[in-house]
Protein backbone atom coordinates (compact mmCIF):
# COMPACT_ATOMS: atom_id res chain seq x y z
CA UNK A 1 0.00 0.00 0.00
CA UNK A 2 1.58 3.53 -1.05
CA UNK A 3 2.45 5.64 2.06
CA UNK A 4 1.22 8.90 1.52
CA UNK A 5 2.96 11.77 2.20
CA UNK A 6 2.78 14.34 5.65
CA UNK A 7 3.42 17.99 6.68
CA UNK A 8 4.38 19.98 9.73
CA UNK A 9 4.98 23.15 10.15
CA UNK A 10 6.62 24.16 13.30
CA UNK A 11 7.34 27.72 14.52
CA UNK A 12 10.58 27.50 16.47
CA UNK A 13 11.07 31.43 17.21
CA UNK A 14 14.28 33.06 18.25
CA UNK A 15 17.72 30.77 18.15
CA UNK A 16 21.00 31.66 19.14
CA UNK A 17 23.30 28.89 19.96
CA UNK A 18 20.99 26.29 20.66
CA UNK A 19 18.68 23.74 19.04
CA UNK A 20 14.92 23.04 19.58
CA UNK A 21 13.07 19.68 19.09
CA UNK A 22 10.60 19.50 15.99
CA UNK A 23 9.24 16.06 16.14
CA UNK A 24 9.55 12.87 18.28
CA UNK A 25 9.31 10.05 15.82
CA UNK A 26 7.89 6.82 18.13
CA UNK A 27 8.71 3.61 18.45
CA UNK A 28 7.10 1.25 15.69
CA UNK A 29 7.10 3.76 12.76
CA UNK A 30 9.75 2.39 11.47
CA UNK A 31 11.35 5.92 10.99
CA UNK A 32 10.83 8.86 8.60
CA UNK A 33 12.14 9.50 5.22
CA UNK A 34 12.25 13.12 5.00
CA UNK A 35 10.62 14.13 1.58
CA UNK A 36 11.89 17.96 1.69
CA UNK A 37 12.56 21.09 4.40
CA UNK A 38 12.57 24.46 4.25
CA UNK A 39 13.18 27.16 6.93
CA UNK A 40 11.63 30.93 6.81
CA UNK A 41 11.98 33.72 8.74
CA UNK A 42 9.15 36.51 8.99
CA UNK A 43 12.23 39.16 9.21
CA UNK A 44 15.97 39.68 7.96
CA UNK A 45 18.48 37.89 10.08
CA UNK A 46 22.23 36.59 9.88
CA UNK A 47 21.87 32.69 11.35
CA UNK A 48 22.74 29.20 10.04
CA UNK A 49 20.58 26.54 10.60
CA UNK A 50 20.96 22.68 10.02
CA UNK A 51 18.67 19.50 10.85
CA UNK A 52 19.96 16.59 13.16
CA UNK A 53 18.98 14.41 14.79
CA UNK A 54 18.35 14.27 18.66
CA UNK A 55 18.17 11.45 21.63
CA UNK A 56 16.48 13.20 24.42
CA UNK A 57 14.91 16.65 22.74
CA UNK A 58 17.35 18.75 23.88
CA UNK A 59 20.98 17.83 22.50
CA UNK A 60 21.81 16.85 18.94
CA UNK A 61 23.67 13.82 18.13
CA UNK A 62 24.30 14.47 14.54
CA UNK A 63 23.37 17.01 11.57
CA UNK A 64 21.48 15.28 8.72
CA UNK A 65 21.80 18.50 6.58
CA UNK A 66 24.38 20.94 4.99
CA UNK A 67 24.24 24.85 6.67
CA UNK A 68 21.09 26.05 5.49
CA UNK A 69 21.14 30.21 5.11
CA UNK A 70 24.80 31.42 6.37
CA UNK A 71 25.80 34.14 8.43
CA UNK A 72 27.51 35.85 5.79
CA UNK A 73 24.37 35.75 3.64
CA UNK A 74 21.69 36.24 5.52
CA UNK A 75 17.95 35.86 5.14
CA UNK A 76 15.54 37.19 3.58
CA UNK A 77 12.16 38.32 4.82
CA UNK A 78 9.87 35.38 4.09
CA UNK A 79 11.22 34.04 1.29
CA UNK A 80 11.79 30.00 2.12
CA UNK A 81 15.16 28.39 2.13
CA UNK A 82 15.96 24.70 1.61
CA UNK A 83 17.69 22.25 3.64
CA UNK A 84 20.21 20.05 1.46
CA UNK A 85 20.48 16.59 2.93
CA UNK A 86 23.37 14.37 4.09
CA UNK A 87 20.72 11.83 5.16
CA UNK A 88 17.19 11.76 5.18
CA UNK A 89 16.18 8.97 6.97
CA UNK A 90 15.63 9.06 10.52
CA UNK A 91 15.10 6.17 12.67
CA UNK A 92 12.34 5.62 15.11
CA UNK A 93 12.57 6.65 18.81
CA UNK A 94 14.35 9.86 17.76
CA UNK A 95 13.73 13.19 17.67
CA UNK A 96 14.31 15.80 14.51
CA UNK A 97 15.09 18.90 15.58
CA UNK A 98 16.74 22.55 14.61
CA UNK A 99 19.78 24.43 15.34
CA UNK A 100 21.35 27.33 14.91
CA UNK A 101 25.00 27.12 13.84
CA UNK A 102 26.66 28.63 16.90
CA UNK A 103 25.71 25.44 18.78
CA UNK A 104 29.25 23.80 19.22
CA UNK A 105 31.21 27.05 19.03
CA UNK A 106 30.70 27.54 14.61
CA UNK A 107 30.38 31.56 14.09
CA UNK A 108 26.47 31.94 13.40
CA UNK A 109 23.79 34.32 14.63
CA UNK A 110 20.85 34.65 15.63
CA UNK A 111 17.08 33.13 13.86
CA UNK A 112 14.24 36.24 13.43
CA UNK A 113 11.48 36.07 15.91
CA UNK A 114 9.04 34.47 13.32
CA UNK A 115 11.20 31.46 12.04
CA UNK A 116 9.00 28.55 10.84
CA UNK A 117 10.67 24.83 9.90
CA UNK A 118 8.47 22.60 7.55
CA UNK A 119 9.19 19.23 6.33
CA UNK A 120 7.80 16.73 4.01
CA UNK A 121 8.00 13.28 4.91
CA UNK A 122 6.78 9.89 4.63
CA UNK A 123 6.36 7.00 7.56
CA UNK A 124 7.92 3.33 7.68
CA UNK A 125 11.12 1.72 6.16
CA UNK A 126 11.71 4.24 3.11
CA UNK A 127 16.00 3.72 4.30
Amino acid sequence: MANDPNMITVAVGTICGTARPLMYIPSGWGGITILEAKAAMGGSALASLYLCTMTDGVNPVADITSLCGGSSAGWTKDLPQSFVFTTKYVADGSYIGVREATTGGAVGGTTAAYTNIMLSYLTGGHA
